[in-house]
């Protein structure tokens, strides 16, 4: 017998014989998407102390990689005192978030200047490439020939 998925994430999916109301009941940490899409996996981290058992699509190397970045900014803020207060977590999280702020400040101003130093690259190769079409198309005197006149002289 096939198994039928949760009525949540039957809802989650557009499925139009599910109940609507259990659309709204949370179903993981994932992103939204059909069930046939994800597949979340319980993952264990330990952050300040506390372990929290998560349930997500990315893999469980990533999270445990993740949950130590903002165990050790915890740390960095509030100490090694154990257990640690839900503020400093709050903490840490405004910290890592202003740290993700200033990076994409910092990318956004590296791409400005590349496109800046692209285009003036550009346009010095546009400058040389007509420079060049112009002299070729100069009539050039032969070397065994008399000079032609000019206008001028």
């Amino acid at each position: 017998m096939p198994r039928t998925p949760p009525e949540n994430l039957r809802a989650a999916c557009g499925d139009p014989g599910a109940n609507p109301a259990a659309a709204t009941e949370p179903v993981s940490m994932a992103p939204r998407g059909c069930y046939r899409d994800l597949m979340p996996q319980a993952v264990e981290v330990q952050v300040g102390g506390r372990t929290y058992r998560l349930l997500a699509t990315e893999d469980a190397a990533t999270l445990q990689r993740l949950a130590h970045l903002v165990d050790d900014r915890l740390r960095e803020l509030a100490g090694s005192a154990r257990p640690v207060a839900p503020q400093a977590l709050l903490l840490a999280a405004l910290s890592l978030a202003h740290d993700l702020e200033q990076e994409q400040t910092r990318r956004r101003e590296q791409e400005r200047r590349s496109r800046h130093l692209l285009s003036s690259v550009l346009q010095r190769i546009d400058a040389a490439v007509e420079e060049a079409d112009r002299a070729a198309s100069r009539p050039v005197d032969h070397p065994y020939e008399e000079p032609r006149p000019t206008p001028d002289g």
